[in-house]
């Protein structure tokens, strides 16, 4: 069950990178995206409440450690979308295969954390299927004739990935288990909620950008923002979950399959499936058989 949800949620995560995209570089709205988060956060919060209104039955401490995890979250969404405006100003063509393969640095974080945080050890096995899809992701978004490092994306996707393990690790360290999945997932949206709010307050150009979204009644903005954050909630729901049920490092490179799901989108995108380059299929290859490795010896 795990690697099912495992699966899914890097592909709710492929496709709202391409409406990020849009909305950070097409319609320049980057603190509106920010704010956003923020609005569905509080709306996911109220259904989770209605159905569930025992989440509010936690200790102080323990809605802390919970609201930290979307403070984790929306430090990984603003590094996220930074960096995606920057790989824009590099390659306006494929600036999500820029962006999103810096993500796979959150696989080896997460296996340290959930050592260190929750005495969580792979075996050998796992380790190598770990690996064979950490080195296949990478191989499928590594162009190796005109490799360039790219300083700027490279931090901002670093912070990203960093905040990304450490919000899921402490997520699933206050969690404990799946009987407390609502609660956690109650109080991470009202943490990014909270953040969100006082970037609106603090940020200038945040708030320019989110208020002027409906003055100049962008329509196309709100519909996209709409559908993205939705997209992005169940995602990170299923991602989560997972996270519960299954070693956190060996979750996280599963995750990693969202790197074949951008190519896969991609292709579609440009009209041109060019996987008769040999990298790219031994790529596929590698992360399929890591994923598929995975699932058999982690049941």
């Amino acid at each position: 069950m795990w690697i099912i949800f495992s699966l899914l949620a890097p592909l709710c995560w492929a496709a709202t990178n391409f409406i990020d995209e849009n909305l950070v570089n097409k319609e320049k709205a980057t603190g509106a995206a920010v704010i956003f988060s923020a609005v569905f956060g509080a709306v996911a919060s109220l259904v989770i409440f209605l159905f569930f209104p025992e989440v509010l039955g936690v200790s102080f401490h323990d809605a802390v450690l919970y609201m930290f995890t979307g403070v984790a979250f929306m430090g990984m969404v603003i590094c996220y979308l930074y960096a995606l405006d920057s790989a824009h100003r590099i390659n306006s063509e494929y600036t999500v295969s820029l962006v999103v393969p810096w993500f796979e640095l959150s696989t080896p974080i997460a296996v340290l954390l959930g050592y260190a945080l929750l005495g969580e050890t792979i075996t050998w096995i796992q380790g190598g299927a770990i690996a064979i899809i950490f080195v296949g992701a990478i191989f499928l978004n590594t162009d190796f004739k005109v490799f360039r490092f790219y300083k700027g994306v490279a931090i901002k996707m670093l912070g990203a990935a960093f905040f990304f393990a450490v919000g899921r690790t402490l997520y699933k360290f206050v969690a404990g288990g799946t009987e407390s999945f609502w609660t956690a997932s109650f109080w991470e949206n009202i943490g990014i909620f909270l953040v969100a709010l006082v970037l609106f307050i603090l940020i200038r150009n945040y708030r320019k950008d989110f208020i002027g979204v409906f003055k100049n009644s962008r329509k196309k903005v709100i519909g996209l923002s709409a559908a993205n954050e939705s997209i992005s909630t169940v995602g990170n729901l299923i991602g989560a979950y997972a996270t519960l049920i299954a070693p956190i490092g060996v979750v996280f490179a599963v995750f990693s399959i969202q790197s074949l799901y951008i190519v896969i989108f991609e292709s579609i995108k440009a009209k041109e499936f060019g996987w008769n380059n040999a990298q790219t299929i031994l790529s596929i290859l590698m992360i399929i058989a890591g994923a598929g490795l995975l699932a058999l010896v982690s049941n």
